[in-house]
């Protein structure tokens, strides 16, 4: 198989995959690499792989960036293998669905799948194209986001309303129902979206041995603040535990998912950075507690393990921290 670049410069090839200029060749009038390397290039974007319309299979996309703030532009590159000749010319929806609540918080409508018309996109080639969107201003941060992608065709020259243009055009369907958001539309795993950084707190950091870093601010006991960090991708899905332990040892057990689920552990990547408003239950005599932390694996249950605390007393992998300055 031959791998072609639609969108793509020969500078950002380099880039990309990492491949001497001598690498490219032409095939076509379009810039292709030679089918050895096609290993090393695959490695520059997330593998799907999903077939639209028995036409062309998304073999791969990256975003840059994955974790865009409100306003922001991002540029999401697909990867397509041609599966035969396409007497069509193909166009696309694509939008950043924030999660969970799946609100679009940016969105393109496109006549062109990059710079060729998709009927002379060859049979067997590997071809890319570059859709860019603008995060809404008013987006919710922080918040996962998720990729939907529909593909169409239609005659454009027409002039007429959207309703009834959209009732003219065709869409290819989606044949893995893993993939599926309906049966035109695909679902991707995106990224997170986050306010603009802000420095740590001036708090010992806790450092758990999966990458994972939290420092706790307690000037207000009623509503302590979470600041979340990342040192390299976060793979489980992860529960925070949140209790209130007295010196009696009452306890009350307040665990859940940091953000409230609007941010899953599996979407921080490494330099992920974000704070967590959590209230504290009321009428509580919060001076008689003290707050009680960690993590734990939600699959399995496993408390992942906490390799320094600073000032904090740990004892089986949970930290405690005072609410107040008497204790």
């Amino acid at each position: 198989m031959t791998l072609a670049a639609d969108s793509l410069t020969t500078r950002q090839w380099r880039v990309v995959a990492g491949l001497p200029l001598a690498a490219v060749v032409m095939i076509g009038g379009q810039a292709a690499l030679q089918a050895p390397l096609a290993a090393r290039y695959q490695m520059a974007y997330m593998e799907v792989p999903v077939v639209f319309g028995h036409a062309m299979t998304l073999k791969g996309y990256h975003i840059v960036p994955k974790s865009p703030q409100p306003g922001e532009d991002v540029a999401v590159t697909f990867y397509w293998h041609v599966n035969r000749p396409l007497s069509d010319n193909y166009y696309y929806s694509l939008h950043l669905l924030a999660l969970p609540e799946m609100t679009s918080v940016a969105q393109v409508d496109s006549v062109e799948m990059g710079k060729r018309p998709t009927k002379l996109w060859h049979s067997g080639l590997l071809m890319s194209h570059t859709a860019q969107v603008t995060v809404e201003e008013d987006a919710p941060v922080p918040a996962a986001y998720a990729l939907s992608l529909r593909i169409w065709t239609g005659d454009v020259s027409l002039q007429v309303d959207w309703d009834d243009w959209q009732a003219q055009m065709e869409s290819l369907p989606v044949t893995d129902a893993q993939w599926r958001l309906s049966e035109d539309t695909l679902l991707l795993h995106g990224g997170t979206l986050l306010a603009a950084a802000q420095e740590p707190p001036d708090t010992p950091a806790i450092h758990f041995g999966n990458g994972v870093m939290l420092s706790v601010v307690t000037e207000n006991p009623a509503s302590p603040v979470f600041y979340w960090q990342a040192t390299q991708d976060i793979q489980s899905e992860l529960v925070q535990i949140v209790h209130l332990v007295d010196d009696a040892g009452k306890r009350i057990v307040l665990d859940r998912v940091p953000f409230d689920g609007a941010v899953p552990t599996p979407y921080w990547q490494a330099g992920f950075a974000a704070e967590d408003a959590f209230a504290l239950p009321p009428d509580i005599a919060l001076e008689q507690y003290q707050l009680v932390t960690g993590l734990y694996i939600a699959e399995t249950g496993e408390r992942v393990p906490v390799t320094d605390a600073g000032t904090y007393t740990v004892q089986d992998n949970i930290i405690f921290l005072p609410l107040s300055e008497e204790r």
